[in-house]
């Protein structure tokens, strides 16, 4: 699971960059769902902050896919 994060928002960019902007859309959202789905098996409230936004990778993806997204 380490780098995941790194991989999947990687994955949706260059699909984005190459005219496939409705399946970026897709994994950047899938990718979302996933690290959010990892940080809620967190059970400390402190950690699980720390996992979202101070990983920087996490971080990165979070902030993308809200942009991406609209959300």
């Amino acid at each position: 699971e380490e780098g995941e994060s790194l991989i999947r928002w990687v994955h949706a960019l260059a699909l984005r960059n190459n005219g496939q902007e409705p399946e970026g859309r897709r994994r950047i959202a899938e990718a979302r769902r996933r690290l959010l789905d990892r940080a809620n098996r967190i059970n400390e409230p402190h950690w699980r902050e720390s996992f979202l936004q101070g990983v920087r990778d996490n971080e990165r993806l979070l902030r993308l896919a809200s942009q991406w997204l609209g959300d």
